[in-house]
């Protein structure tokens, strides 16, 4: 056990620290993990046959890791033919004498029926933490980003927020996973259940109709020939009727016995004819009250099914609430932003109600959204302005992640000067024999005022260098016959960027780059095709000797490479 102290200045070399006792410092303060925001978080992204960590910063055991780009890794090929496997990206602190250094490195598992994630180095002088673990299928040779488990966050590479403080989101994963799952369960069971009493109403509404159906059939069989209500009518009258002639032959019968005897023989027999229809009316009444009070009874079944058929809307109708309340949950999980605005490089199709906005300072937040992204604190059109020792610049937001990720693996925002940067010709010897490479204004220029301005306000990664591919060679014809990949800064738009097609015939491939599709900004606004300034060069070629450009209305026009009065209106890359 020893008692250590310091820092003290030192006299003729008695007071000497190590890095071991500086790293100490911030033992307490700072705990082993990954910075959460730092750069990019070092995450992994697949590349095919290679895998990408992204810009970041981690810290363990007193010493650290930084990250300022991405940073590429080959993935060896798992070559078995039956068996998969397990790989891992990690973090290797390593503070051997040996050593001394800290890396980011790829480590291969072992293939086998029932694979195992790789045993990780850890010990008194070696650490490793894990970025991610790689499932490698059998015989395969390149990666998916869905067989990248990402670790970061977790109790095996957890997140630095800030002094004496770590986070391990894994509980929280798990349980936003496990209640999504269980939502969904539950979604389910109810579903099934409506299913069954909808098929089950089904068939009793099939049964109540066979059954009606069979009552009407038998009501009729019993009916057979009765009379119906004109039979019933006409049978009282016949009684009325014999009843009215006995009655006339009882008065009668005084004054001839053979007619009275005759005609009390008629009322006799009109009577017995009489009741006989009577009692045979009654029948038929008896029948019609069976009738009605059985189709009483039906309705009331059927009364009973409307109820039952209400109540299964109603649960329908608790349904569709819960499914409402899970796709909340799924957003949620999901970190899903407001529909009605995109993210992303759908943000080219999206302008304010306004047309524009002019952003003096960088706005909340926008490192960690242009980083991402996701781009929701812009949008096309938007205008960013500089100004410093007497000078001002205005750009202008053109497009997002126009050369993303074909040439350019960084998110960012393409901005287009609002007005020259600079003025002069293409040549001042009228020639251009490496074509539009021969320029030395600004292609491949590493300062300029405009440059320093944006820096000043939005650090290095305005303006960050970027690769693009050039002419180098132009014929007599005035087509370009060559070309080759360049490093810079500043970009001359070309014709198609600016119009979306070209204006002076066929262009060849080296005019147009590795992009060469019209800017968003131009096509949601044409009239920002003009320059307050006037005329400005494009980089397409209409002989050996003369160049594109646009004139002062917005419209396709060409001068000779030694023109002067034409201006420079170049694009450059705005990440963070």
């Amino acid at each position: 056990m020893a008692i250590t102290s310091g820092f003290f200045d030192s006299v003729n070399g008695d007071r000497k620290y190590t890095a071991q006792q500086f790293g100490s410092l911030f033992t307490g303060i700072i705990s082993d993990g990954v910075f959460s925001g730092v750069g990019g978080g070092l995450k992994v992204e697949s590349r095919s046959s290679q895998v990408y960590i992204n810009s970041g910063r981690a810290w363990c055991r007193g010493t650290w890791l930084d990250n300022d780009g991405y940073a590429s890794l080959n993935v060896p090929a798992n070559t078995h033919p039956n068996y998969s496997r397990y790989d891992a990206v990690v973090l290797t602190f390593d503070t051997s004498s040996s050593v001394r250094r800290n890396s980011i490195d790829y480590i291969s598992g072992v293939a086998a029926a029932t694979p195992l994630k790789p045993t990780l180095k850890d010990d008194s002088l070696t650490k490793q933490m894990p970025l991610c673990y790689i499932f490698r299928p059998a015989n395969s040779s390149t990666i998916t980003q869905s067989n990248i488990e990402s670790t970061i966050g977790t109790a095996a590479c957890p997140y630095i927020t800030g002094p004496l403080k770590t986070i391990d989101v894994t509980d929280v994963v798990r349980d936003a996973n496990s209640t999504i799952r269980d939502t969904n369960q539950r979604l389910q069971q109810v579903t099934s259940e409506l299913e069954q009493k909808a098929r089950k109403l089904d068939q009793d509404v099939t049964s109540t109709k066979n059954s009606f159906t069979e009552w009407v059939k038998t009501a009729e069989k019993a009916l057979g020939d009765s009379p119906n209500a004109s039979t019933i009518i006409e049978a009282k009258k016949v009684a009325d009727q014999a009843k009215s002639t006995a009655e006339q032959a009882v008065r009668t019968a005084g004054s001839a016995t053979s007619t009275a005897s005759s005609a009390m023989s008629n009322a006799s027999v009109a009577s017995s004819a009489a009741h006989r229809a009577e009692q045979k009316a009654d029948g038929v009444v008896t029948q019609f009250n069976g009738l009605k009070q059985t189709v009483t009874t039906e309705a009331g079944k059927i009364s009973q099914f409307d109820s039952r058929i209400r109540a299964a809307e109603a649960e329908a109708s608790a349904a569709r609430t819960l499914t409402s309340r899970v796709q909340v949950l799924e957003d949620k999980a999901a970190n899903a932003t407001s529909s009605y605005e995109p993210i992303g490089a759908a943000r080219n199709y999206y302008i304010r109600d306004s047309g524009r906005r002019t952003v003096i300072g960088p706005p909340s937040g926008w490192e960690k959204d242009v980083r991402d992204g996701t781009f929701k604190l812009w949008a096309i059109n938007d205008r960013i302005t500089t100004s410093g020792g007497g000078q001002s610049y205005e750009w202008i937001v053109a497009a997002f992640d126009y050369y993303y990720p074909l040439q350019v693996l960084r998110h960012h925002i393409l901005l287009v000067s609002a007005d020259w940067l600079t003025t002069g010709p293409m040549s001042a010897s009228g020639t251009m024999p490496n074509a539009y490479n021969t320029d030395t204004s600004l292609l491949k220029q590493q300062y300029n005022p405009a440059i320093s301005q944006l820096q000043a306000t939005y650090g290095t990664g305005a303006g960050f260098t970027f690769m693009e591919y050039v002419s180098n060679g132009v014929n007599s014809q005035g087509r370009t016959n060559d070309g080759s990949e360049v490093q810079t800064k500043f970009m001359d738009m070309c014709e198609s960027q600016v119009f979306g097609h070209c204006s002076w015939g066929i262009t060849p491939r080296f005019d147009m780059g590795f992009r060469s599709d019209q800017l968003p900004l131009f096509n949601l606004f044409p009239v920002e095709r003009k320059c307050g300034r006037g005329r400005y060069w494009l980089r397409n070629f209409i002989t050996s000797t003369i160049m594109s450009g646009v004139d002062e209305k917005g419209r396709s026009d060409g001068w000779t490479v030694s023109q002067t009065g034409v201006g420079r209106r170049p694009y450059i890359l705005l990440g963070a």
